[in-house]
């Protein structure tokens, strides 16, 4: 499924998957829930999706994390970057994707649409279109 970027302006990028807990020089990040993906995105900081419906951006050069953000109710499967567009999407249990401003976590807008839970996102930033794919229901 693809959304036009062009009434929304929003962003996002690919990253790896890791499951457990993340190991960065100094101390583990820890997480409540299983990671579900893992990056380290140059204007944000280390950032982790987990089940536990949060969004944590850790600050590697310190360990600490500088934000977390709760705007999911569920479970968060996925998410992306975009530095064009200076924004975060991310999906995961509840069906929707949520755009977030990177700087400031605050939700700047919600794409619905899905029958299933969220399972990757990506972004076209030439085409200005937030793609995504959902499991199987």
């Amino acid at each position: 499924m693809c959304y036009s970027l062009l009434k929304h302006c929003y962003w996002l990028a690919a990253s790896e998957v890791q499951m457990g807990v993340v190991s960065v020089l100094c101390q583990p990040v820890k997480r409540a829930s299983m990671l579900q993906q893992v990056s380290n995105i140059h204007e944000l900081g280390l950032v982790t999706c987990s089940l536990d419906s949060t969004i944590k951006i850790t600050d590697l050069s310190r360990c600490k994390v500088l934000h977390t953000v709760t705007a999911h109710r569920r479970g968060v499967h996925c998410f992306a970057h975009s530095k064009a567009f200076s924004l975060c999407a991310s999906g995961g249990l509840e069906r929707d994707i949520l755009l977030w401003q990177g700087s400031t976590n605050r939700q700047v807008g919600e794409m619905t649409g899905h029958a299933a839970s969220i399972s990757h996102i990506a972004i076209d930033n030439r085409r200005c279109q937030v793609c995504s794919t959902q499991d199987a229901s």
